[in-house]
């Protein structure tokens, strides 16, 4: 820079001195008014270039700057000044140079991507209310309804077993362990519901029998006094021992005796059994009815001793 800065001087005396020996010294300007001359300083220019290429830098840009592009670096180092070297980190750069303006970088992906989600919360939250509906139904509402069926049935069970309705208990007692199956209580009320209607069957077979027997002990009892004692107006001898008791109206020693008298009571409508003489006995007694106990003759002998004064009672 200095050489060429003594090139041109000498340049420049060279021009003035060919010029005042050909024009003179007295019109050395041509007329023209005198100009002071100043050579150039071409280090202080640059300089001046510099500095204002560095005010330049540090100039916060408009707001009519160009868009970044996406792949654009925030920041641009100056390599052509010594400012690039003395600039402050990236971070400045971003806080200096960035719009205002200017959307951030991937706003609109941003907002069609929240608008893309949203029918999925959507399907998601009603996925968790049909699910959380469904475990509830599963886990607390039908185990309640359950337990509600299985309290009624049992209660309906226990009242049937007090009314002694033993198969509506049965009955019951079957839908409660369908509910519940672990349960041991119908199972055991339904077995004690079993026994009682096996020993109501029992009692009820048992019952039937006895009147069965009671009605043909009554048939053969009736048959046998109806053969112990002769058809009304009728008259028969009986000269072997019976075991009965027997109602006496009449005894004599003299057989013919006893008959004509019980052939007076025959006609009379009565019927008359005459008991012959056994053992060490020498009387022929004349008899009207007959029992198979004492007592059952000896009430029958009382009613009759208003028509009969002498009437008692023998076994015969």
């Amino acid at each position: 820079m200095a050489k060429k800065k003594k090139d041109l001087d000498e340049n420049q005396e060279e021009f003035n001195e060919n010029s005042g020996n050909e024009f003179g010294d007295d019109d050395e300007n041509f007329g023209l008014p005198e100009v002071e001359y100043q050579p150039l300083d071409r280090d202080k220019e640059e300089g001046e270039k510099e500095e204002k290429k560095e005010d330049k830098g540090t100039k916060k840009p408009s707001k009519k700057t160009t868009k970044k592009k996406k792949d654009e670096p925030d920041f641009v180092f100056d390599t052509t000044s010594d400012v690039a070297e003395e600039s402050s980190s990236p971070e400045d750069f971003d806080l200096e140079y960035a719009d205002v303006n200017e959307p951030p970088e991937g706003g609109d992906d941003k907002k069609t991507e929240s608008k893309s989600m949203g029918p999925v919360i959507l399907t998601l939250i009603i996925l968790v209310v049909v699910i959380g509906g469904v475990l509830g139904y599963i886990f607390w509402y039908a185990p309640m309804q359950e337990q509600k069926k299985y309290d009624a049935a049992i209660e309906a069970g226990d009242t049937a077993m007090g009314e002694r309705k033993y198969q509506e208990a049965i009955t019951s007692y079957e839908e409660a362990k369908t509910l519940r199956p672990a349960e041991s209580y119908p199972n055991e009320q339904i077995k004690n519901a079993q026994q009682a209607i096996n020993a109501a069957l029992e009692r009820q077979k048992a019952e039937a029998e006895a009147a069965a027997r009671a009605e043909e002990e009554a048939r053969l009892a009736a048959e046998a006094e109806k053969a112990a004692n002769p058809e009304p107006g009728t008259v028969e001898r009986l000269t072997e021992r019976t075991g009965r008791y027997y109602v006496v109206v009449s005894s004599s020693v003299d057989g013919d005796l006893a008959m004509d008298f019980a052939n007076r009571l025959s006609k009379n409508g009565v019927g008359v059994q005459v008991l012959s003489p056994i053992g060490k006995t020498p009387y022929h007694r004349v008899t009207i009815l007959s029992k198979e106990t004492y007592n059952d003759a000896q009430a029958e002998a009382d009613k009759l001793k208003a028509d009969y004064r002498n009437a008692w009672v023998v076994k015969y």
